[in-house]
């Protein structure tokens, strides 16, 4: 289920598409978390950040931009992501582009926030010169009592906006930083595997758009799950693309925010298509997860159409055929019927804590006793190991000799310290020291 979010006011922009909304949510929280650019409708699913001015904190929300009465299914979708935003906002921030003019779709879209009983500020964006802040007034005739004039590309006039927002806001009492979570875990996949559905289910909301349209998930989605008493953080991500089909600078960029998720992941849920397998583009992810050591757990979505497959032949087969994930954990599942869906995420914590472990030297060397006796390296000697990093978990084995070891034995210790420790899910960085001679 999804985890209670501290009741933070909710402050929500809104506006047309191609007014500025993403570029002013980045300006306000510091930080480039929504992909800005020219293309039109860029902003699919509402993406949100805690953020703080002269000591007040609200939940800020970016929007898609919105359209009315579009024959479009996915425009449609977006725009009751607006209508969801707008309805838990305790004020709203209405933007428009002085550059472009009042549109009709403006003045459409201002009859509709009249409708609800909200705080409203009218924001004038791109007042990037003095010609436009005077073309700036015929957004009066709107009768919006609140406006402010900006630039969010260059922060001019933002830091007043956010005066007035805060002024509007109600008094806080109390903690209102979110509680901690424990761990974070990432979604992955190819486009239309049934990573948005998964996380719906999950949430138990419809919280991501979902669409047969390949590329419908742009940004990362960042949501908190509360399972087993234990809050998790989970982010939704773009399908994976093979370069060669990424065709402008947006799908470039939601590409780049997939490999920035996985980097901050501490564990990556995989999830596939069970009847595709994992195909090239996912073994591109593939390698960076593997890379980076991050905790993996493996899902094989859409089991409700296997017919009468049998689970323990798929599963057989599959590790044979890559043989390379033998030591991460597997599931059947189905996204949109819900079945087993918590499998996968209850795999995740034991994961977490394998990727997390703390090691005694005294297990660790007991466990290189072992490998002395059962199986010693070629032309060197093993000596001591000693842990000196988890998250990923990384140790320091002293040797002597060490450049006479073959190279396949690394692999192949690595592979028993993993089997002896029962570390499923999880890979391990191993740095050979010389042990130097005593004087």
């Amino acid at each position: 289920m999804k985890s209670p979010y501290p009741k933070l006011p909710v402050v929500a922009i809104v506006g047309r598409a191609n007014v500025g909304k993403s570029t002013l949510f980045n300006r306000i929280i510091e930080k480039r978390k929504a992909i800005v650019q020219r293309e039109s409708g860029t902003t699919r699913d509402r993406l949100y950040e805690n953020t703080e001015w002269n000591g007040k904190t609200f939940r800020l929300v970016d929007t898609g931009g919105f359209e009315f009465k579009s024959p479009d299914t996915l425009t449609q979708k977006v725009a009751k992501e607006v209508q969801k935003a707008l309805e838990e906002a305790h004020t709203i921030l209405f933007v428009v582009d002085v550059e472009a003019g009042l549109t009709p779709v403006d003045e459409t879209f201002a009859d509709l926030l009249r409708k609800y009983d909200k705080k409203l500020i009218l924001v004038i964006n791109k007042i990037d010169i003095k010609d436009r802040l005077l073309k700036s007034s015929e957004f009066f005739r709107l009768g919006f009592s609140r406006t402010s004039t900006i630039s969010a590309t260059h922060g001019l006039g933002v830091g007043d906006l956010l005066d007035e927002v805060v002024g509007l806001l109600p008094a806080q009492s109390g903690a209102s930083e979110p509680p901690p979570y424990q761990f974070t875990l990432t979604i992955v996949g190819e486009p239309n595997v049934g990573k948005s559905t998964y996380l719906n289910k999950l949430l138990e909301e419809e919280r991501v758009i979902v669409s047969p349209i390949p590329g419908t998930t742009r940004d990362f989605i960042e949501e908190f799950l509360l399972f087993e008493g234990k809050r998790i953080r989970v982010v939704d991500t773009a399908g994976l693309r093979h370069n060669k089909k990424i065709k402008s600078a947006t799908e470039l960029f939601s590409f780049s925010r997939t490999r920035e998720a996985i980097s901050m992941a501490d564990v990556v849920i995989l999830l596939f298509d069970s009847h595709l397998g994992i195909r090239r583009d996912s073994k591109r992810v593939l390698d960076q997860i593997l890379d980076e050591k991050k905790g993996l757990v493996l899902a094989a979505n859409k089991w409700d159409l296997a017919g009468e497959r049998k689970w323990n032949l798929y599963e057989k087969q599959f590790y044979q055929n890559v043989n390379y994930l033998t030591g991460y954990p597997l599931f059947a599942m189905s996204a949109l019927s819900g079945k087993n869906i918590l499998k996968p995420i209850q795999a995740a914590v034991g994961v977490y804590e394998n990727y997390s472990r703390k090691f005694t030297t005294h297990e660790l060397n007991e466990f290189l006793e072992k490998m002395k006796r059962a199986h010693p390296p070629q032309g060197g000697s093993l000596k001591y190991m000693v842990q000196i990093g988890a998250k990923p978990l990384r140790f320091s084995l002293f040797l002597k000799h060490k450049e006479k070891v073959p190279d396949n034995y690394w692999n192949f210790f690595k592979h028993q310290f993993i089997e002896h420790f029962k570390l499923t899910g999880v890979g391990i960085r191993l740095i050979l020291t010389e042990e130097k001679e005593k004087t």
